[in-house]
């Protein structure tokens, strides 16, 4: 199963990432809580590494909107956002952008 889902995401790596940031931007509670949760599930699957992983980790509008994230009021959501962020944290081979963003905060 877990096959299925990485090359499922690598296939539509553009598609879900779209789309699921749209719903870590909604203004809904629960919609951005489980989204996060959902983002940070995916991003720590070892099967998804290559096809979605490596990809979202490198994009820096998708590390500000997490980092957005973490001035939530909620400390859930924050949470959560934590949960993403450290993932680009962690990224051994950062972009130059991505570094920049995570000095500059």
């Amino acid at each position: 199963f877990p096959a299925v889902v990485a090359s499922t995401l690598g296939s539509k790596c553009d598609f879900f990432t779209k789309r699921l940031n749209v719903l870590i931007a909604s203004e809904n509670y629960v919609t951005r809580r489980q989204s996060l949760r959902l983002l940070a599930r995916t991003l720590q699957t070892p099967a998804n590494l290559k096809p979605f992983t490596a990809p979202y980790v490198s994009d820096v509008s998708n590390l500000v909107l997490c980092m957005e994230a973490l001035r939530d009021s909620s400390k859930s959501i924050q949470g959560e956002a934590f949960h993403v962020v450290k993932i680009f944290i962690a990224n051994p081979v950062k972009p130059p952008d991505i570094s920049a963003v995570l000095t500059a905060n």
